[in-house]
């Protein structure tokens, strides 16, 4: 997949080629999940943005991006600081990725969600509305 949205077939990219490796070798090993890159650039930056929608009902889409692979956490919590899921509990690579959530098995109120990197958290408000 990444080599086709390259075009390039990674030969005329060496970073992409050694990007490309790490990622085999990380998935190989077990130490990369399923979550995948949105695309093949590498951000420039930390970035947690807005879910969409918001509100939602009964699932939504949390993205964000990392500038370098390391642990990251990605949790969800109700009002009282309750933790409802985890999402992301990881070693990713770098890259702006998407992911889902469903919640259609909890109910309606606001949410927030928790972003931990090696380097960085953040936090966000989220509503689910029945």
């Amino acid at each position: 997949m990444l080599i086709n949205t390259d075009r390039s077939r990674g030969m005329h990219n060496p970073e992409f080629a050694v990007e490309l490796l790490k990622l085999t070798l990380g998935v190989l090993k077990g130490e990369i999940s399923d979550v995948a890159p949105e695309d093949g650039q590498i951000p420039v930056s930390f970035e947690l943005a807005q879910n969409y929608p918001n509100p939602f009902n009964p699932s939504t889409t949390i993205s964000f991006s990392i500038p370098k692979a390391g642990e990251v956490t990605l949790t969800i919590y109700d009002a009282l600081g309750k933790e409802v899921t985890r999402l992301v509990d990881d070693h990713i690579s770098a890259g702006r990725y998407n992911v889902e959530w469903n919640a259609a098995n909890n109910a309606s109120g606001v949410y927030f969600y928790r972003i931990t990197t090696n380097e960085n958290v953040q936090v966000k408000k989220m509503v689910l509305v029945k």
